[in-house]
């Protein structure tokens, strides 16, 4: 049963990287840094590793304890990448800095205590999480309060852990007895949350690129429009220098200019009403084709290529 929950993580771990390869958004590689680490913590702290790679106890709680503190560490700063950016505000990331600097002295602590000090390790490691959770409940608040998207997914997907995760740290300090059932409670609730977080960042995935899509069309638009005449709806003298050599590459090699005669007549005796009709009409009579481009470059002068 471990072995089959330590491969259902691997394939959010190959979507994050392969996410990241389509957009290089930082909580897409935060996310697989979380499932890494849980996957090493379930193979590790289970003793499935042993069948592969045999370690010593000492090596077990090293590589058991590291891990999960990591996993800790990238989890806080996936939510903080995750959420939208309007949701929480910039003392939350910085607050995290000081949060994941407490569980690394935290984790050194823990694996170099020795002698007199020995009896003091477990707790204060366990310790060191108290806070995160907290403030990992005060940044999933403020953002469901906000009205975040994102944090939702990531509720559904922490609770679980969360709530096994106090019951373990009480039991590690001995309040409360401990059991191999707690364990696999754990190591389902890792799981879980993977594959719920792995949604949110799917979700979010497709949110950003909808986002992407829509700033692409506007710019693609603004473009169009700085590049046509917005009398005539024709190519102006800006959309063609830009492009001169490349259409001369594609065969319009000929080109005819076209200047209306008597045009300031119009304007003076019909008034620049009529005379923009006008324009509108020679623009109408020389409409482009496959085989012609025209181009309105200034005035009463037309181009055609």
């Amino acid at each position: 049963m471990v072995a089959g929950l330590c491969g259902i993580l691997i394939i959010p771990f190959i979507y994050n990287l392969a996410f990241y390869r389509v957009l290089r958004e930082r909580f897409l590689l935060w996310h697989a840094a979380v499932v890494a680490s849980l996957f090493v913590h379930i193979a590790v702290s289970s003793g499935l590793i042993n069948h592969v790679f045999p370690l010593t106890v000492t090596q077990v709680s090293t590589i058991s304890v590291t891990s999960w503190s990591i996993g800790t560490i990238a989890a806080g700063f996936f939510m903080v990448n995750l959420v939208e950016a309007d949701k929480l505000d910039r003392w939350h990331a910085r607050a995290m800095l000081v949060l994941a600097a407490l569980v690394v002295c935290c984790n050194i602590f823990y694996l170099v205590s020795g002698g007199a000090l020995r009896p003091l390790s477990t707790p204060v490691f366990v310790s060191s999480f108290y806070p995160v959770l907290m403030f990992f409940a005060l940044m999933m608040g403020t953002a469901l309060l906000r009205g975040s998207r994102s944090i939702r997914f990531l509720i559904v997907a922490w609770l679980p852990l969360m709530a096994v995760g106090t019951y373990r740290a009480i039991t590690n300090l001995g309040i409360s007895g401990s059991s191999l059932d707690v364990m696999m409670a754990q190591h389902v609730a890792i799981v879980f949350e993977v594959v719920v977080t792995s949604l949110g960042v799917a979700d979010r995935f497709m949110t950003i690129k909808r986002q992407h899509d829509r700033a692409l069309a506007t710019t693609r638009l603004l473009e169009q429009e700085v590049e046509r005449d917005e009398l005539t709806g024709l190519h102006n003298r800006r959309a063609i220098r830009l492009r001169f050599e490349a259409l001369f590459e594609d065969g319009f090699d000929t080109m005819a200019v076209i200047d209306l005669d008597h045009f300031k007549q119009v304007n003076d005796s019909r008034g620049h009403v009529v005379g923009d009709e006008v324009l509108r009409q020679v623009a109408s009579a020389l409409m482009p084709d496959d085989d012609t481009i025209v181009v309105r470059m200034g005035g009463e002068e037309f181009m055609l290529l």
